[in-house]
């Protein structure tokens, strides 16, 4: 089943590795692997406290798990492809959410 408008086929991840390509791990990225979803996942924690309902936090359980399976696995094995034992190095020595 598909939602409409959602394509999960296409990610970020689809990096050309043919050209010129550096992997950030100073700054926030020696923190955590993915600022950006990390930063999407406190604001949505965020409104599920405003709204103060318990149940309103599934949104963020879902949020995270959503986005681990469609989005962040299909980046890393791209980062690794492109970056081979720098990567994979990186991920041992920085955590994915903190």
């Amino acid at each position: 089943m598909a939602l409409p408008g959602l394509n999960t086929k296409q990610t970020a991840a689809e990096i050309d590795s043919k050209g010129q390509h550096a992997l950030i791990t100073s700054g926030i990225f020696q923190y955590t692997r993915n600022p950006m979803y990390l930063g999407m996942d406190l604001a949505i924690l965020g409104f599920a406290i405003l709204l103060g309902s318990w149940l309103s936090l599934l949104g963020v359980v879902a949020f995270v798990l959503f986005i681990e399976r469609f989005q962040i696995k299909p980046e890393e094995a791209a980062l690794t492809e492109c970056f081979g034992e720098q990567f994979i190095q990186y991920k041992k020595h920085v955590r994915r959410w903190l």
